[in-house]
Formats: C-alpha cells, structure tokens, sequence
C-alpha cells in the first residue's frame, strides 16, 4: 500500500480549508519540495492535484468558478468549504 488515499483525503481537508481564492492561489504557487512561490505555475499545479486526487479538467473548473472572486468571510470562525466548492466538485 502506498498511502495514496491517505494522501487523497489529506488534500480534500486542505483543500476544503480554503477561506479565499487567494488562499488556493498562494498554495498552489508553492507547491514544490521547498515551498517557495514560483510565478506561472497555478493552473498547472492545480491541474496536477486535481488529476492526482482522480478529478478532471471540468472538476478544476467548476471549483475555480465557485472560489474565484471570494473573499475570507471576516468575523466569523473558520468554516469548512465556506463557498462550496469543494462539495461542488465531488471533493468533500
């Protein structure tokens, strides 16, 4: 067993924390072996996870459009998957 559904799980939680489109942005910015933002390479990182966790393009997608634009919900405790996003897109 190689943990790949540990690792799918994982990343459905992180992904379901996500607050803002910025916050998905930055993440996907650093995802590499140091963590240091590299510009350019969101939407191919993101596509990278999406494929990884058994989504597609359309999944992708459909989660860009629920996050992208929103912003934290201020005053107010942190809330899973607050734009739905990820329930949209069979995520969580």
């Amino acid at each position: 067993m190689d943990g790949t559904f540990t690792k799918v799980g994982a990343i459905g939680k992180i992904m379901e924390s996500f607050q803002s489109w910025r916050d998905f942005e930055e993440t996907m910015l650093r995802m590499n072996a140091d963590g240091t933002p590299t510009p350019g390479v969101r939407d191919a990182n993101a596509q990278k996870l999406f494929q990884f966790i058994g989504k597609h393009r359309h999944d992708y997608l459909m989660f860009k459009k629920a996050l992208k634009g929103q912003t934290a919900i201020a005053d107010r405790p942190v809330q899973l998957d607050p734009f739905k996003a990820c329930r949209n897109c069979g995520i969580a």
